[in-house]
C-alpha cells in the first residue's frame, strides 16, 4: 500500500477548536496526524496560525471555503499558510435547485478554477449526499463532475456518497485520477455514521487499492463527527489508530 499522509479535517473537533484551537492543534499532533484541514471563516491571525502549524509539525493541507470566499484575500491568506488548495463543501440553493443550475455551477466552478490555478491554487468539490438524489431525471453528480472534468478535483466523502445510495469507489473509478484528496468517514448501513472506520461496511481495502493504482491522492483526510461513543478528541484518535493497523 502507498503510504499517504492522513491529515484531520477539523470540523471533527469543531468545538474543540472553538474552546481552544492553539491546544486543539497541539493535540491533533500528539494523535499522530501529519496535516489539518481547516473549515469556515478564516479569522485566525494569520501569523499565529502559521507559527501554531509549523510548532505542531502540522501541514495545512486544505481550507473549505464558501464559493462566494473564492476572491484575492481568501487567495492571500492561504498563500501565506502555505496552503494551495481550496474546497467547496456546499452550495446555496440556487446553485442546486435544477439540473440547468447544476450545469451553470458548472461552468462557474470552471471559470473560478481557472482563476485560482493563475495564482497557484486547485480549486476541489467536496460531496455530501444531495448530489446523487435524481433531480429533473438527472444525477447532479453526474452533470457536476462531466462539466468541469480537467479542471476541478474531486473530494469523495465516502461515508456522505453512501449516506446518498451512492458507491464512492465506483465514483473513483469513473473519474479516475481527480481525487487529490479524500475524506475518509465511516458509514454503516445499519446506523449511519453512528460507527467507527474498521467497524463499518466502507470497504476500506478496495478503496486504498483504487487510489494507490491512481496514484494522484495527496493526503487521506479523516472526518469523524460522530459522538454517541467518544469525545470528538476521542474519535478523532480511536479513527487514525483504526487506519494505523490498516498499515496506514
Amino acid at each position: 500500500m502507498k503510504r499517504v499522509p492522513l491529515a484531520l479535517q477539523l470540523f471533527s473537533l469543531h468545538k474543540e477548536l472553538k474552546r481552544d484551537w492553539k491546544a486543539t492543534l497541539a493535540a491533533v499532533h500528539e494523535m499522530g496526524y501529519q496535516g489539518v484541514e481547516f473549515f469556515g471563516g478564516m479569522t485566525y491571525p494569520v501569523e499565529e496560525l502559521y507559527a501554531e502549524l509549523e510548532k505542531n509539525q502540522l501541514k495545512l493541507v486544505g481550507w473549505h471555503i464558501g464559493y462566494g470566499d473564492i476572491n484575492a484575500e481568501t487567495v492571500a491568506y492561504n498563500r501565506a499558510l502555505g496552503n494551495h488548495r481550496l474546497v467547496v463543501p456546499g452550495l446555496p440553493e440556487e446553485f442546486t435547485c435544477s439540473a440547468q443550475a447544476w450545469r451553470e455551477t458548472a461552468e462557474k466552478f470552471c471559470q473560478a478554477a481557472d482563476y485560482l490555478k493563475s495564482e497557484g491554487f486547485e480549486l476541489g468539490y467536496h460531496n455530501h449526499d444531495s448530489e446523487f438524489q435524481p433531480l429533473d431525471g438527472e444525477i447532479p453528480w453526474e452533470i457536476f463532475t462531466q462539466g468541469t472534468r480537467g479542471k476541478v478535483f474531486l473530494q469523495i466523502d465516502n461515508g456522505n456518497a453512501m449516506h446518498g445510495g451512492a458507491d464512492p469507489i465506483a465514483l473513483m473509478e469513473k473519474d479516475p485520477g481527480r481525487c487529490n484528496t479524500v475524506h475518509l468517514k465511516p458509514y454503516s448501513k445499519a446506523t449511519g455514521y453512528d460507527t467507527m472506520i474498521g467497524q463499518d461496511d466502507v470497504d476500506w481495502v478496495k478503496t486504498f487499492q483504487v487510489l494507490d493504482a491512481q496514484g494522484v491522492t495527496e493526503w487521506y483526510i479523516v472526518e469523524y463527527e460522530c459522538e454517541a461513543h467518544y469525545t470528538q478528541l476521542a474519535g478523532a484518535k480511536a479513527c487514525i489508530d483504526q487506519l494505523h493497523t490498516m498499515g496506514l
